[in-house]
């Protein structure tokens, strides 16, 4: 089970306006990027567009002129989007432990690592730096791992001759998914998640692993769920520090949950942009504000 809520360039909004939770028909978030003819087919519906930086170039392509308002992941937002009003809230914000089937921990293996086929694998997943990681995860530390490829699992993975002798090397210490698994069970069966994702902006596997209660060791130069990391979570890594950090999270104590949701999940996620809308879109009036096809999660928490 995942919190994804679509694999598609938009997303529509709904809202809670006094009690009852709404669709909202005026207003589209633009969470990909979009050639020119589907943004002017798309915008023929829709007075106001949103942006939502689910992609890393979205903010270059045909759809960005609609787009007024911008909620991003960025570090420095002015590199990206200058002059536009905009908020740090991510799709990976409203994980929620209301929309998560969340197990007991019951560790079989010592991390889980999720990732893709082909060149997005590289891009999007660091399948590279993963490989590169593995002399020092499962050989020094010599710890266990489990891998998902659970995208674009029919292509190869992009790697060097040197890469492709690593993994060939190591892949005896790893249990290899093909296709995606229950999510709630691999991440209660390992003690941490590796998260060597470089162009990932809104890592929802990575908030739901906070949720989950399994501390997560990611990349530095992630470029988006860089907000999750602290000392309650788990821990950045580099390649020169990799055995250190890896060693902190496997033997430290974490409050995961709690620390992620002082500040996100849901409902806390849904204000913050309702309040965000209302003061820059004409005619909002939301006390919450989420993306179509949770409304039985906004229904269950609005009371809360």
């Amino acid at each position: 089970m995942s919190t994804k809520l679509t694999k598609g360039n938009t997303l529509g909004l709904i809202g809670l306006e006094g009690k009852k939770v709404i669709s909202i028909k005026n207003t589209i978030c633009w969470r990909k990027p979009a050639t020119i003819k589907q943004t002017r087919q798309v915008m023929k519906r829709y007075k106001y567009a949103i942006g939502v930086v689910s992609s890393h170039n979205i903010y270059r392509k045909a759809n960005t002129p609609y787009c007024k308002i911008w909620c991003h992941c960025f570090r420095d937002v002015d590199k990206y989007l200058k002059g536009y009003p905009s908020i740090l809230l991510s799709e990976s914000d409203f994980v929620d432990p209301a929309g998560i089937r969340v197990l007991k921990r019951r560790p079989r293996w010592d991390f889980y690592y999720f990732t893709m086929g082909g060149k997005l694998g590289n891009m999007y997943k660091g399948m590279q730096l993963f490989v590169d990681s593995l002399p020092i995860l499962c050989g020094r530390l010599g710890l266990k791992g489990v891998v998902i490829k659970y995208a674009k699992s029919t292509k190869n993975f992009m790697l060097s001759r040197k890469q492709r002798r690593i993994w060939n090397k190591y892949k005896p210490r790893l249990e290899v998914f093909r296709e995606k698994k229950n999510t709630a069970s691999i991440m209660s069966r390992c003690k941490f998640g590796f998260f060597p994702n470089i162009q990932d902006c809104s890592p929802l596997l990575l908030t739901e692993s906070l949720v989950r209660e399994c501390p997560i060791l990611v990349n530095e130069d992630i470029l988006g769920g860089w907000k999750y990391v602290n000392d309650e979570t788990g821990s950045f890594f580099t390649k020169d520090n990799l055995e250190e950090k890896a060693n902190f999270v496997l033997n430290s104590n974490f409050s995961t949950r709690k620390n992620y949701m002082k500040q996100y999940g849901y409902k806390k996620t849904a204000v913050r942009l309702a309040e965000f809308c209302n003061k820059h879109i004409p005619g909002f009036n939301f006390s919450m504000v989420g993306f179509k096809g949770s409304d039985r999660i906004m229904r269950s928490i609005k009371n809360d």
